[in-house]
């Protein structure tokens, strides 16, 4: 009787165990910067920027994926008022990224992320500060996500990131130089 019992509870843990699936994960992290984290500049203009001129600023994303492929990867972003797409693009995967002027809105596809893969996107921004910027940081980026789905569990997958604004947080020379509109 004990044995049976034994070997019973035994089989069920190897079958629940063998018929778990794990899906995979995306994140999405975004910056602003003027210059590389090595020190080499990406920016134009005048830093802190000065009302009436134009600066231009480097929008970067990284989207990293865990286990599994992820299909129909759709980044968007959306430029606050004020800031101008210049049209300047980088990718390290799918098409160039593509601006609507009417939504404000950077739409990117990706395709395909490759398990345990990272997609990249650069884009340049403008902004040419007015005199009621004087004394602000300015907004660059309202918000930003990634879709796609899990190709092995088919599940849909949807990350955010938030605001993101001219005070170069991950950039320490550009942020040195200054962010607040003179």
């Amino acid at each position: 009787g004990n044995v049976a019992i034994a070997r019973e509870v035994t089989v069920e843990d190897v079958s629940v165990a063998a018929s778990v699936k794990v899906g995979t994960d995306l994140s999405l992290s975004g910056e602003v910067r003027y210059y590389t984290a090595e020190g080499d500049q990406l920016g134009r203009g005048p830093l802190p920027p000065e009302v009436g001129k134009e600066t231009k600023y480097a929008a970067l994303f990284t989207i990293r994926n865990t286990t599994s492929n992820v299909t129909d990867g759709v980044f968007t972003a959306r430029l606050a008022p004020g800031i101008e797409w210049t049209g300047k693009t980088s990718v390290t995967q799918g098409s160039a990224p593509t601006y609507t002027p009417s939504t404000r809105t950077v739409r990117w596809s990706l395709g395909t992320i490759p398990a345990h893969a990272n997609a990249g996107l650069f884009f340049e921004l403008s902004l040419t500060p007015t005199e009621g910027d004087r004394g602000t940081v300015p907004d660059m980026i309202t918000g930003a996500e990634v879709t796609g789905s899990d190709s092995y569990l088919g599940y849909s997958l949807v990350r955010t990131s938030g605001l993101l604004d001219g005070s170069l947080k991950t950039d320490t020379k550009g942020s040195a130089k200054g962010s607040t509109v003179r």
